[in-house]
């Protein structure tokens, strides 16, 4: 059942056959999805702080974002963008991998990784609104077969499992279980925040599939 959201009473003019086409998510217009993506950046802040660097300045410039990407294109949007910055990237068959990185340049490349995800954002409809069972179940089926054996292929140590409920039950607390989140918490703790940056768009297969049911990305304005 397609629910309008008050917050976004203006994108809700759209039919409702029209919403469960994409599981009840609204149509939203730039500035509304930018809106959105504002409240977003803290949470991804704190989420992939490390004890020696902080994101929190970047969040408080409040980046302008240029434009809103599909995950398909992540690898080359988010080449071009540090490859600008100064980093040498290339995108390979299984992902995107970095040149030579010296150790004194690891933390600048992580900042300079933030804030092209602040300049072009995935879609943050899926990660702010609450989602329909239905997406509920697929989330946690690609989080499951997909996901978290991609993580643990790559060598990542992610708890297994839960059941469909305590899942669900524990979905936006701190015993929430995602292994994607799982991985970037354990890149955290051992330094290896390149590594998972390279293999977050190859496993984070629950938001590749996204790119097929949410509604489409607007366009920014001229």
């Amino acid at each position: 059942m397609f629910v309008c959201l008050g917050l976004f009473s203006l994108s809700c003019a759209s039919n409702s056959e029209e919403a469960e086409e994409h599981w009840g998510f609204p149509e939203m217009t730039f500035e509304e999805l930018v809106e959105l993506e504002l409240q977003d950046r803290e949470r991804r802040a704190a989420e992939l702080a490390l004890p020696e660097l902080s994101f929190d300045h970047l969040v408080e410039k409040e980046v302008e974002v240029v434009r809103f990407i599909y995950w398909r294109e992540y690898d080359e949007v988010m080449t071009e963008c540090l490859n600008d910055q100064g980093f040498d990237l290339e995108v390979v068959d299984n992902g995107v991998t970095y040149g030579y990185l010296p150790e004194d340049q690891q933390l600048a490349a992580q900042e300079a990784n933030f804030l092209c995800r602040m300049k072009y954002p995935t879609d943050p409809r899926n990660a702010q609104l609450d989602p329909p069972d239905e997406q509920r179940r697929e989330q946690y089926r690609l989080a499951v077969e997909e996901s978290y054996p991609c993580w643990i292929e790559a060598g990542f140590e992610i708890p297994e499992p839960p059941t469909y409920e305590t899942w669900l039950a524990n979905s936006g607390t701190d015993e929430g279980w995602i292994p994607t989140s799982e991985a970037a918490a354990e890149a955290r703790r051992e330094g290896s925040l390149a590594e998972f940056y390279k293999l977050e768009p190859i496993c984070n297969a629950v938001a590749y599939n996204f790119d097929s049911v949410m509604p489409p990305l607007p366009e920014p304005p001229d």
